[in-house]
C-alpha cells in the first residue's frame, strides 16, 4: 500500500465518498418513496415528459375530438329542440 501515489489515493478516496453518498441518497429516496415530491417521482415524471412531451395536450385534444364527434352525432330532431328553432312544424 505504500507504493500508491498521492493521485491514486485521491481517486480511491473520491470513489469511496461517491459510493457512500450514492448509497445514502438511494436509501433516503427509498424511505421517502410515498411522497409525491420525492426525488424518484420527479425523475419518473421527467422521463415520461422527455419520452412524450405533448402527452397532456394530446389527451385534451383527444377529449375535444370525442366531444365534437358526439356533438355531430346528435339526431337532427334533437338539434332543433336544443337550438330553440322557432320554425318547427
Amino acid at each position: 500500500m505504500q507504493n500508491l501515489t498521492p493521485g491514486a489515493w485521491f481517486v480511491i478516496i473520491f470513489l469511496l465518498v461517491l459510493i457512500v453518498t450514492l448509497n445514502i441518497w438511494l436509501f433516503s429516496a427509498a424511505r421517502n418513496k410515498s411522497s409525491e415530491n420525492s426525488t424518484l417521482n420527479i425523475i419518473k415524471k421527467s422521463t415520461k415528459i422527455l419520452q412524450n412531451p405533448f402527452f397532456e395536450e394530446n389527451q385534451k385534444l383527444d377529449e375535444l375530438a370525442n366531444l365534437t364527434k358526439a356533438f355531430k352525432n346528435v339526431a337532427p330532431s334533437d338539434k332543433n329542440s336544443a337550438c330553440g328553432d322557432i320554425h318547427e312544424p
